[in-house]
């Protein structure tokens, strides 16, 4: 479980300050099939957030993380609050296909990883 495995870390490295990075989002297929689809569906270019193609279930998975991992004594982040709004979650940050954030269901490109560093870093990098 997830609390065994925190206490375990605790217990190997009790002075280390520990950082739960939460999920990020999650996209039902790849995300440039899902761009790709809603230009075909909607005949214009998908918002840079966005919930079409979007997993519901991360956001869950976010909120449920968020309100029980600071109980076991340790920091979390939210990764899906980087990079998601009210709108939805981001799909790219340019313009392009080599601007995406995601290549799959749950791994960054170098730019959504870059975009998720700026958001979160100094959270991280004290």
């Amino acid at each position: 479980t997830l609390s065994l495995t925190i206490k375990k870390i605790k217990e190997a490295s009790p002075d280390s300050r520990i950082i739960f990075i939460g999920p990020v989002p999650e996209w039902n297929a790849n995300l440039v099939k899902i761009i790709s689809n809603y230009l075909s569906e909607f005949k214009k270019t998908p918002p840079l957030y966005m919930t079409y193609g979007l997993n519901s279930e991360i956001s869950e998975w976010d909120s449920y993380f968020s309100n029980n991992v600071p109980k076991m004594g340790i920091e979390y982040i939210s990764a899906y609050k980087a990079l998601c709004n009210e709108s939805g979650c981001l799909t790219r940050v340019g313009n392009g296909p080599d601007f995406i954030t995601a290549v799959d269901w749950g791994h960054l490109t170098k730019p959504g990883s870059d975009f998720l560093f700026n958001k979160i870093g100094n959270k991280i990098i004290k």
